[in-house]
């Protein structure tokens, strides 16, 4: 069983507060603020380890995921927007090592994208 499976409100608010943290640890919000970080001004920061691996990008794909779950799709689409700036930032310190993660994190926002028919 997933996180997400049995209490879709909690794991909301577990992503919240994991992608808040998170975002503490990768130097783009002061610590115990509640005020959302615009990652259009990623590019005013340098990336550091909590950036990718199990930390910002991650609690991102997983907020994403429990917003979906919970109905809340724009706020779904937003978070997986976020993720992708983040690695289109990360992109611009090293494109071989990023890419591949920009490349998912895009596919990801697309497959949930309302689309035409």
């Amino acid at each position: 069983m997933t996180y997400r499976a049995g209490d879709p409100p909690g794991a909301v608010l577990m992503g919240v507060e994991a992608v808040q943290l998170c975002e503490e640890l990768a130097g783009l919000r002061a610590p115990g603020s509640k005020k959302p970080y615009d990652y259009a001004k990623l590019s005013a920061h340098a990336p550091n380890e909590y950036w990718t691996g199990v930390y910002l990008q991650n609690a991102l794909f997983y907020l994403s995921y429990a917003q979906w779950d919970l109905g809340d799709h724009a706020a779904a689409m937003a978070s997986k927007l976020r993720r992708v700036q983040l690695f289109r930032r990360l992109v611009e310190f090293d494109t071989h090592k990023y890419r591949p993660g920009l490349d998912q994190a895009e596919q990801d926002l697309d497959n949930y994208a309302p689309h035409e028919s």
